[in-house]
């Protein structure tokens, strides 16, 4: 006289089945283009009508021509550029108080300014 603890829903059996089937598909689909070879005279065709369509001749060559065009030769000490500052450099308005005074005017200022009193 044991008692079992209580079952959750059970799933219908085919949704195990439909599992199990896409894992077998994916693996033979994985299987099969590792197996494959690469026709190179195909692959040369692609890349020539990507290349075409993206207007470019050496976009996908490994060429580094479009940067020599624009790249700069002048060395640039990296303490002379002027970054925006980022969040962590910027403090809001209210970040900057410290104490309850300098908070309390503050408010006192935004009301009275506001016109909410």
């Amino acid at each position: 006289m044991s008692e079992e603890a209580p079952k959750g829903p059970e799933t219908p059996g085919w949704l195990l089945t439909y599992g199990d089937m896409v894992t077998l598909l994916v693996t033979f689909f994985v299987m099969l283009i590792s197996l494959s070879t690469i026709n190179v005279d195909k692959y040369k065709e692609a890349m020539k009508q990507v290349q075409a369509s993206i207007g470019g001749t050496h976009v996908l060559e490994g060429s580094k021509q479009p940067l020599d065009k624009d790249a700069k030769s002048d060395i640039v000490d990296i303490k002379e550029v002027d970054f925006p500052p980022t969040r962590m450099q910027e403090l809001t308005e209210t970040e900057k108080f410290v104490e309850d005074k300098e908070w309390y005017q503050y408010l006192n200022d935004f009301v009275t300014k506001s016109e909410l009193s």
